[in-house]
């Protein structure tokens, strides 16, 4: 038995059995199996060599009779094994159209899970930056109501001042306090609020996200080594505590390393 390919695809040939000569001829068995894949074409042929070692043991036992005396038990087995290719067509297309189906089914899924995660990190960019604005307007109001604080303060000042009498000393301490505590508020929200997560820690997970999203991996690898080294170079702090300045350092650093390096 061995298989060859032509340009119209592959053929199976098998010799007859020296027993079988006188009842089926000595020109050995071909058929074409057609246009499949090696591994496919392989398959059948081994299944086609089972079925043909059954009829020859049938035709053996049957000294060459078919079930139709006017039939040449040749053609017979020829006609039988010609069937059975069809069915093994069949089967492997019907297995082949099911393969495409769990595939897209897969990549239905891999779509949903990609759109879930991108949605995820919307989500929680928004929640990040509404509890900024927070933060703002919470600074705000407390500015406003310091200004008020300062305008009483004054009135009432000018008021005992006019009527002889003088208690301010515990409302200047009451809005040196404000100041103060408005003074750490602005500090805090011009300082990019208060610490989030060490760059290292989402640089994990960016990358996770990032290679579950199809991007190329050489891609990926390259952006996270240059994270890293940035860490390296300006320190691992929380992502809202770096500057202008340690980005623009590390790029003016970088124009002059060695191309070799």
């Amino acid at each position: 038995m061995y298989l060859t390919r032509r340009s119209n695809g592959y053929r199976f040939q098998r010799r007859i059995p020296q027993d079988l000569v006188p009842v089926l001829g000595s020109s050995p068995i071909r058929l074409h199996i057609g246009m499949v894949s090696a591994r496919q074409a392989a398959s059948m042929a081994r299944l086609l060599v089972g079925h043909l070692d059954r009829l020859f043991r049938d035709a053996m036992r049957m000294k060459g009779r078919t079930m139709q005396d006017s039939q040449d038990p040749r053609d017979a087995i020829i006609a039988e094994l010609r069937a059975y290719i069809v069915d093994l067509r069949e089967e492997a297309q019907q297995i082949a159209d099911v393969t495409d189906q769990v595939m897209e089914q897969q990549e239905q899924l891999h779509a949903l899970e990609l759109e879930e995660q991108a949605n995820r990190l919307k989500v929680e960019a928004l929640e990040r930056d509404n509890a900024f604005k927070r933060e703002v307007n919470a600074v705000y109001t407390s500015t406003l109501e310091t200004q008020q604080m300062v305008l009483a303060t004054l009135h009432r000042a000018k008021s005992e001042r006019v009527n002889g009498t003088s208690d301010m000393l515990p409302h200047l301490e009451a809005l040196s306090s404000k100041i103060a505590d408005l003074g750490r508020s602005v500090e805090l929200v011009l300082d990019g609020g208060h610490p989030g997560p060490l760059l290292s820690a989402t640089l994990e997970e960016w990358t996770k996200v990032r290679g579950g999203l199809g991007i190329d991996e050489k891609k990926v690898d390259t952006d996270y080594n240059r994270i890293k080294d940035f860490i390296t170079f300006a320190g691992d702090k929380p992502i809202n505590k770096y500057r202008y300045l340690d980005f623009q350092s590390f790029a003016n650093m970088l124009v002059h390393v060695p191309c070799e390096l």
